[in-house]
């Protein structure tokens, strides 16, 4: 899920319109965990995962597994 939150720093020249004030937050569907935006994927319910949530959900096949 994108959560936009403001992660102003208080400019000490007033505002410059950064677009801090708007910045995305992306949060695991799953677990709820904060992610950056390389370690989300879209799950088959059309949500967002992190990266461990996938691995998880669906993990890696081995050689063994063939």
């Amino acid at each position: 899920m994108i959560r936009y939150e403001d992660d102003c720093v208080g400019c000490p020249q007033g505002c410059i319109h950064c677009g801090r004030d708007h910045a995305p937050h992306y949060y695991c569907d799953k677990c709820g965990r904060e992610s950056n935006w390389d370690d989300m994927h879209k799950d088959l319910d059309g949500g967002m995962i992190c990266r461990d949530c996938l691995f998880e959900l669906y993990p890696p096949i081995d050689d063994d597994d063939v």
